[in-house]
């Protein structure tokens, strides 16, 4: 089984949005963290897949700030992705509807 996962943590807040099963083919994806109280929105080529706007109460302190891709949350964690990631881009502004489809309409020229 293809799975995914995205978690987006602040001090007092988690998000997450996961598929069980995603295609075992080339797709466009793009994960809008809205800002604190607001969420995430994971887009699927173009289209709105999943979003978590409620989140989780946590109490992390403080962070580290660190980004981890494809792979757990802790040092300990030895669960990796099996994927590839062709390009990474990272905004310091949220992307809108219009924005992401836009971006996925370059890619699709």
């Amino acid at each position: 089984m293809v799975c995914f996962r995205f978690n987006v943590a602040t001090k007092t807040r988690l998000y997450k949005v996961s598929m069980d099963t995603v295609p075992i083919v080339w797709f466009h994806g793009v994960l809008v963290y809205h800002g604190p109280g607001i969420g995430i929105t994971l887009y699927i080529n173009g289209t709105i897949a999943l979003s978590d706007h409620k989140g989780k109460n946590v109490n992390y302190g403080e962070t580290q700030g660190n980004v981890l891709l494809g792979k757990g949350k802790s040092a300990l964690d030895e669960q990796y992705a099996d994927a590839s990631v062709d390009e990474l881009y990272y905004w310091n502004t949220p992307l809108d509807s219009a924005a992401v489809q836009q971006l996925y309409s370059m890619y699709m020229q």
